[in-house]
């Protein structure tokens, strides 16, 4: 992505577990709303999904990432943003370990309300670049 074309790569050797990033402040737009309920053909459609990809974004403040792969997502869902919410995520590299040749970091999420209410909880396990013994 161009934005993080300017920023250093994603280096597995340096992340630190428990490394935070954030907080990313934004605000679910009517306009938003209506472009998932038609994305997903449905008018009374809530977008509890919105904040799930939001480690993306973090790692993307600091660093150019590269070649990555989603290897696993979990989120946990309290209640979707309303139209006009404030949505403040932060997150943590959680861990990172190598396994098969590969390389693995897990990034968690919180995302809240205006209101510090919880809205959304991920762990994201991305596997970095090509296996080690390519490189």
């Amino acid at each position: 992505m161009s934005q993080s074309a300017d920023k250093p790569p994603l280096d597995f050797d340096t992340l630190a577990v428990g490394d935070t990033f954030g907080p990313l402040d934004y605000v679910l737009t009517q306009e938003k709303m209506e472009l998932y309920r038609r994305a997903v053909s449905d008018p009374e459609a809530a977008f509890a999904t919105i904040a799930s990809k939001d480690y993306a974004v973090l790692l993307r403040t600091r660093y150019d990432l590269g070649r990555v792969v989603n290897a696993k997502h979990e989120s946990r869902y309290s209640r979707p943003p309303e139209i006009g919410a404030l949505i403040r995520t932060s997150g943590r590299l959680a861990d990172k370990y190598e396994r098969r040749g590969h390389r693995f970091i897990v990034m968690e999420t919180t995302s809240r309300d205006g209101a510090d209410e919880v809205l959304v909880e991920s762990r994201t396990t991305l596997m970095l670049g090509t296996p080690k013994e390519a490189a």
